[in-house]
């Protein structure tokens, strides 16, 4: 039978190391954090992110589409400090807003008219830019009304990973989508094990993705007992994976573990990254064995 596996591109670069309503003003100080199409909910410093330079801030949003259209994604905005410094937003592969429903990618989604849809953008800010009172101001050139926006850095929050921001950001969401993660990662049973081994071992998927100007192929490969291998641009990565109630866990060894979620529709397995809403899934044809 014809398998199919689905995969984040994304997340395998992390593995190789390279890549509502109208304007209201809060009473208290002035701040702005709504226009007609953009309603702020949260914004945060990740305190675990570590650079002596740069902080990494998580602005969380929701978009309301109105009369028209809308095209965005989590690299489509940009934040001024201080009247001054302008960021880019980027996306950062360890750092992804997983137990959110918040959309965090570079693909960009169409947002239809009259329905909403939440967006998560990070940004690499100097540390010394978000010291004091300095004021903040958002803009993007797909929507005019992010000018009326407008704060300080006072109303961001430091918090320490991106679990305790979640949790913070909506504990609801938190709490149910970090009890399932501990049940999908607890141990499978020796049967689900060597049946998801069997479907994986032997196949590698390939796809391709943009190294700065270059486009590059990428490979990750399933091999006996339980390895894998990831290469791409002439790099390469391996480790060893774990097959769990609902999860493939990757482990390279000097670094995070990536998980990988399985699932079996009519007898055919499809793998995802965690979070669904980080990146676009990208589906392959197992080429099999070498």
């Amino acid at each position: 039978m014809k398998k199919r596996i689905l995969i984040s591109l994304l997340m395998i670069i992390t593995l190789l190391g390279v890549t509502g309503c109208g304007s209201k003003k809060e009473k208290d100080d002035g701040s702005v954090m709504a226009s007609k199409t953009v309603t702020i909910d949260g914004i945060y410093v990740d305190e675990s992110f570590e650079d002596d330079n740069l902080g990494l801030v998580y602005l969380f949003y929701t978009v309301n589409a109105g009369d028209a259209n809308l095209e965005l994604a989590s690299t489509s905005l940009k934040i001024k400090v201080n009247d001054t410094n302008e960021y880019d937003s980027t996306v950062v592969g360890k750092f992804i807003p997983k137990y959110t429903n918040y959309y965090y990618g570079e693909i960009i989604k169409k947002i239809y008219v009259g329905k909403s849809y939440k967006i998560c953008s990070t940004f690499k800010v100097a540390k010394g830019d978000l010291e004091g009172s300095k004021p903040i101001s958002i803009s993007s050139y797909k929507i005019a009304d992010l000018s009326e926006i407008k704060f300080t850095t006072d109303k961001i929050k430091k918090m320490d990973g991106i679990a305790k921001i979640a949790e913070d950001l909506d504990k609801k969401t938190y709490t149910a989508k970090y009890g399932e993660e501990q049940d999908k990662l607890s141990d499978a049973d020796e049967e689900t094990v060597n049946k998801v081994k069997n479907d994986i071992n032997g196949y590698y998927l390939d796809g391709y993705v943009n190294v700065g100007k270059t486009i590059k192929t990428i490979r990750l490969e399933f091999e006996e007992p339980n390895n894998f291998t990831v290469s791409l641009a002439g790099l390469e990565n391996s480790g060893t994976y774990e097959v769990k109630k609902g999860m493939i866990t990757l482990d390279y060894g000097d670094g995070p573990r990536i998980f990988l979620e399985y699932k079996y529709e009519d007898g055919e397995i499809t793998v995802t990254n965690l979070n669904e809403q980080f990146g676009t899934l990208v589906e392959y044809d197992p080429l099999g064995e070498e």
